[in-house]
């Protein structure tokens, strides 16, 4: 589709079919004149436009006139589509399981960079690069689990 046109356009441009009429060239004048009389096979197209234009549907009608770019920002994703409420039920408990561990990784990096903050302002940005050298050779990458994930060892051990 040409860039700039719209649906609009198009519609105008087939309503003035709707009232062609006949032209004939005027030897004396040297020039094509309006004859009034009705243009029948150009006014039949115009109807023939109209009823294709009532054939798209809304999507086409919508990327004519907002643009395709556009329509692609207005395109929700709604997530998969179900057969059953169990099946919806049991993908809505497995969202919420990602959404759960989602959160308590972005805790845990909350909390360091909290930390790192604190250190930052408490003894200045060679702290923090002294202490990010001595995890990196301890070989702390920041994937371990906090103290408070740890779990205890079995009693009787």
């Amino acid at each position: 589709m040409a860039t700039g046109i719209t649906i609009q356009d198009i519609t105008d441009m087939a309503r003035d079919m709707l009232y062609a009429t006949k032209w004939r060239w005027n030897p004396k004048k040297e020039q094509h004149e309006e004859t009034g009389e009705p243009d029948w096979p150009a006014r039949n197209r115009a109807i023939g436009r109209f009823l294709e234009i009532a054939k798209l549907d809304n999507k086409v009608r919508d990327e004519l006139a907002i643009g395709k770019a556009e329509m692609r920002k207005m395109q929700l994703n709604t997530g998969p589509k179900f057969d059953t409420i169990q099946e919806w039920t049991e993908w809505m408990e497995t969202q919420h399981e990602v959404t759960m561990q989602e959160r308590a990784q972005a805790a845990k990096e909350m909390r360091v960079i909290a930390a790192g903050r604190q250190i930052a302002q408490e003894e200045g940005p060679e702290a923090v690069e002294r202490y990010r050298k001595l995890a990196e050779d301890a070989g702390v990458t920041g994937d371990e689990p906090d103290d408070d994930e740890v779990k205890p060892p079995p009693a009787g051990r």
